[in-house]
């Protein structure tokens, strides 16, 4: 967990998890914004597969068991589904939309470009929510995260196929 300079009460809720779970492991740093939270997270990840849960996003109870599952059966190294966005005004879903993979499919990443707008929602690479990476890859290739305002999980996505 990556604590980006919060002012609120979350590197102590941070804290109190890893005192819980010893897998967990809580990381302060000034706030320097989204990118370099997710690059410190990457640099300092040990696992053999790694995945960005942003505090805005909410996640299914069993998603990241099921994702490992499916990553450990067929030696996969990006797994990547799709996500429910919610678009909210004056306290109250106004609008929801569904993004998602129409199949399961093994595919290289010249196969997944050749489906995106196709089979593969573009907007499923704006983001990371939603997608497990094998870190040995992120790591070898040194794939970061670009500071930038806006799109840096999209870049980041495109790199990691790239």
């Amino acid at each position: 967990m990556i604590d980006d300079g919060s002012t609120d009460s979350s590197a102590k809720i941070c804290e109190e998890y890893a005192k819980r779970d010893d897998r967990i492991k809580v990381f302060h740093k000034k706030n320097g914004g989204p990118a370099s939270a997710k690059n410190l997270g990457i640099e300092k990840s040990s696992g053999e597969y790694f995945c960005i849960l942003d505090s805005d996003d909410i996640y299914e109870m069993d998603f990241l068991a099921e994702a490992y599952k499916v990553l450990r059966e067929g030696e996969i190294e990006v797994y990547i589904t799709g996500f429910i966005e919610e678009i909210w005004s004056g306290g109250k879903i106004i609008e929801t939309n569904s993004y998602k993979v129409s199949t399961q499919m093994l595919l290289s990443p010249k196969e997944v470009v050749e489906k995106i707008g196709k089979e593969f929602p573009t907007c499923i690479f704006v983001s990371s929510c939603g997608i497990l990476y094998k870190s040995s890859i992120i790591k070898e290739h040194k794939i970061r995260n670009m500071d930038l305002m806006l799109g840096e999980d999209f870049c980041f996505n495109f790199e990691v196929l790239r």
